[in-house]
């Protein structure tokens, strides 16, 4: 998992009401489908396509995935994806691999935030912070890792409204409490004495923002660099800091970026502790070997790994998204430019909510940071299954 986004959570777009799997997707004739197109090199695309394969093999092939109307077990999931990847192996021009996709594949379009596909995308990234793993007093922001009495109760299990929904706390007593908020647990030392620190980092700041993209990596003064995954968090509510800071009029909505926040921040350190603690929810880290994983437990590939809301939309399926991407030119923000691609679901966000939005994973790196920190951009979203026979 990764993803809480900095982000517009809750801060404009209304949901449909009562959205869920069985209607946040629609199937689309071939004459309503979109042109697909793709706007990047399929070499990280085949590397996406990977890791979905990954996580789908791991399923009973017989497990059902929801799209709309229609359910599809694993099998045709994969069967989608080894079909897809037949069509790359031709090595297809664009009108080519446009008229493939339109003849082979089933469309299924998100009717959006209005109903009418509407989307907002977002984007976040794996950030590079200093740290390190032993305690140093140049280093005294605690990363901590999950904590033994943290309770995760699976509510679908007990009902079956509650299905994909889970609740996170800690026994006292006989009776399971809410988990201790940020506040208790940074401004309170909730945790201080229970050995948890994994690693420690030099700027509360950076610290605040890893929490909000859910993995990222450490570098140590001797130049070591370390991966952090997201281990789990306390269960408690995400609040947007950005919508604070736009309802204090602190920054204007319109200026609003990950970005933006950060030079509020940093330029007001007496007001750091005020702010983190509007948003009481909080993220558990592991120390790792590999780069960012998302929610399906496989690599996340920059540019082609997205986060969607797990409860309405498939785990480990081939999508295909409109929406803008960045031009960036000397480490400035230029532009917007038409965006076409085939993209892979693989991770959610607390702040991923509905059928309307999607988190777009840009991996690392300056332009990834841009990416992540200014993306707000308005799309659709399209999900392809394999036809068979009998399909029409």
């Amino acid at each position: 998992m990764v993803v809480l986004l900095w982000s517009l959570g809750g801060c404009g777009l209304q949901e449909p009401e009562k959205i869920t799997a069985e209607n946040a997707l629609k199937r689309l004739s071939e004459r309503n489908s979109p042109e697909f197109n793709d706007d990047a090199g399929f070499a990280s695309l085949r590397r996406s396509i990977a890791s979905a394969r990954a996580y789908l093999e791991k399923l009973d092939p017989d497990r059902q995935f929801t799209f709309g109307p229609d359910s599809y077990p694993a099998s045709r999931l994969l069967a989608t994806l080894d079909a897809f990847e037949a069509v790359l192996d031709a090595n297809p021009t664009p009108e080519e691999l446009n008229r493939q996709v339109s003849e082979k594949f089933l469309v299924y379009q998100s009717v959006g935030s209005d109903g009418d596909g509407g989307m907002l995308f977002t984007g976040y990234y794996e950030p590079l912070l200093e740290g390190t793993l032993e305690y140093d007093p140049e280093y005294r922001y605690p990363l901590y890792g999950l904590p033994e009495d943290l309770v995760c109760v699976n509510l679908g299990r007990f009902k079956e409204k509650f299905k994909g929904e889970q609740i996170c706390g800690r026994l006292s007593g006989n009776s399971l409490v809410p988990y201790y908020t940020r506040e208790e647990i940074d401004s309170k030392n909730m945790l201080e004495a229970e050995g948890l620190e994994i690693a420690w980092v030099k700027d509360p700041v950076d610290l605040f923002f890893l929490h909000v993209q859910g993995s990222g990596r450490i570098k140590d003064k001797y130049g070591h660099t370390y991966h952090v995954h997201y281990a789990g968090k306390n269960g408690q509510p995400y609040r947007s800091i950005g919508k604070l800071l736009i309802d204090e009029g602190v920054i204007e909505k319109e200026a609003m970026s990950m970005q933006a926040l950060r030079e509020y921040l940093e330029n007001h350190p007496e007001d750091l502790e005020r702010v983190f603690n509007h948003n009481p929810s909080y993220v558990f880290f592991d120390v790792v070997d590999e780069p960012a994983i998302g929610y399906a437990g496989q690599p996340l590939e920059g540019g082609r790994a997205v986060a969607v809301d797990y409860r309405i939309f498939p785990m480990g399926a081939l999508a295909f998204v409109q929406t803008e991407q960045p031009a960036v030119e000397h480490g400035v923000l230029t532009r917007w430019e038409e965006m076409n691609r085939f993209v892979l679901t693989l991770d959610t966000g607390g702040a991923i909510r509905g059928a309307g939005r999607m988190d777009f994973f840009w991996g690392n790196g300056d332009y990834a940071e841009i990416a992540a920190g200014h993306m707000k951009q308005d799309g659709r979203l399209f999900f392809l299954v394999v036809k068979e026979d009998g399909d029409k």
